[in-house]
């Protein structure tokens, strides 16, 4: 990492009583060297959702709300071809076999955490299950709480 001296230059000036003092100076940007935590760094691997083993306290406030973001990460990835199984499965006018190999492949292939009835609304802040505003995402509690010291904007309680 660069010397914290080679970051400034001293001049010599003269002060408005006339005497000779030297000034700490920043140097311009092109001069400083780029220090060592600046430069490009290869990606470290992200480890996999649901890995055992792996909890972010500093990510997630609880195991709740961990579990509930891998669940929304599988409803996404796997949404368009659930529709799709879904629909080639309950279709009425489509030979026997196409639906139970549409049924099979659905046991098989897609997990059962990508269904959108497990979802629940989650508050973003304390990862209340209960009593959310789906708006903002906000159980009452914190939204309230917001609102009264005007963390939302466009958003005022009511005074009268």
């Amino acid at each position: 990492m660069a010397n914290l001296r080679s970051l400034w230059s001293s001049v010599s000036k003269i002060n408005f009583f006339g005497a000779r003092c030297t000034i700490l100076q920043v140097r311009h940007k092109a001069d400083i060297p780029e220090p060592d935590f600046v430069k490009a760094k290869p990606p470290v691997p992200t480890p996999k959702v649901g890995a055992a083993g792996i909890y972010d306290y500093d990510k997630w406030v609880n195991a709740w709300m961990k579990r509930d973001v891998k669940r929304r990460r599988a409803v996404e990835q796997y949404a368009p071809v659930r529709t799709r199984l879904i629909a080639i499965k309950r279709c009425t006018f489509l030979p026997k076999e196409i639906t139970e190999i549409a049924d099979r492949q659905m046991i098989e292939d897609i997990p059962r955490v990508s269904s959108t009835r497990q979802l629940t609304q989650r508050c973003a802040v304390t990862s209340r299950g209960r009593g959310n505003l789906p708006r903002w995402r906000l159980s009452r509690f914190v939204f309230r709480h917001m609102a009264d010291y005007n963390k939302i904007a466009g958003l005022q309680r009511a005074m009268w």
